[in-house]
């Protein structure tokens, strides 16, 4: 499983490529993504998504706001939808901590 560390109130921002099943890059063409960080089963916050290179499956996952999650460790993960097939990636972990300066 993938841990990130992260910083309360900073904003998340995370670069990501859509791979096909050899881990080869591919088009983001036709493809959605949908990412959401959760505590458990409460919803946290649904990440924006925002494609950097369709034709080579870069995208970034960004979200502000973050003041108010909570310190521990959460989950998320990114969903993809292609022509009515859905894919998930693994479930991955961001451990949250309380930031120093204010």
């Amino acid at each position: 499983m993938v841990s990130l560390k992260f910083k309360r109130g900073a904003t998340f921002l995370l670069a990501g490529q859509y791979l096909n099943a050899e881990g080869a890059p591919c088009s983001l063409a036709g493809v959605e993504l949908k990412s959401q960080v959760r505590d458990r089963d409460k919803l946290i916050a649904t990440l924006v998504v925002k494609v950097i290179d369709e034709a080579a499956g870069r995208y970034e996952l960004t979200a502000s706001g973050t003041a108010k999650w909570p310190v521990g460790t959460l989950t998320w993960d990114i969903k993809e939808s292609v022509a009515g097939i859905v894919r998930y990636t693994q479930t991955m972990t961001l451990l949250v901590e309380a930031s120093v300066t204010e």
